[in-house]
């Protein structure tokens, strides 16, 4: 199974901001032969449109100076501008780092302690991959509706899950 790390979720679907508003940020995932596929609308912090995705393809209104790259330090690819900083970073994790998202969920859910190891291999067992989304991320009055690190996707707008 692939899943999304979204903050404190692990899901196999999402849809984050306004995706029903032609001019309004949004991102979603899903996947599609064990691949991540991503859609967004990326704004900057001035709320200024940047770029658009679709299935992981940048779209044709697009800003020019936007560029897609392959990333070294995990299977993955970025969307860069033109002074070659990562504005959406995608990063795809698997075996043991699956384990250590998991329990580092536990911990900020506070049921570390209570997870044996033998209980966190069983709830990834099934886990193949996790993918990581990062970046700042901006609705279209600039103000911040989604952060992506290490530590998931933590949400400052509206969210649906699956």
């Amino acid at each position: 199974m692939h899943l999304f790390y979204t903050g404190t979720n692990l899901v196999s679907a999402f849809v984050i901001g306004y995706p029903t508003e032609p001019d309004n940020f949004y991102i979603a995932g899903e996947t599609l032969f064990d691949a991540p596929l991503i859609s967004c609308r990326i704004h900057g912090p001035n709320g200024d449109f940047l770029f658009g995705l679709e299935r992981n393809k940048l779209t044709g209104d697009s800003l020019s100076g936007y560029s897609q790259l392959g990333i070294q330090r995990q299977p993955g690819w970025c969307i860069q501008d033109d002074t070659g900083r990562d504005v959406l970073a995608i990063e795809t994790v698997e075996g043991e780092e699956t384990k250590e998202i998991v329990r580092s969920l536990a911990e900020q859910l506070g049921a570390a302690e209570e997870l044996a190891p033998s209980e966190i291999d069983e709830l990834t067992r099934d886990v193949d991959k996790i993918t990581r989304i990062y970046g700042e991320f901006f609705d279209k009055h600039g103000g911040l509706a989604a952060r992506g690190d290490e530590a998931g996707l933590s949400v400052n707008c509206p969210a649906q899950f699956d």
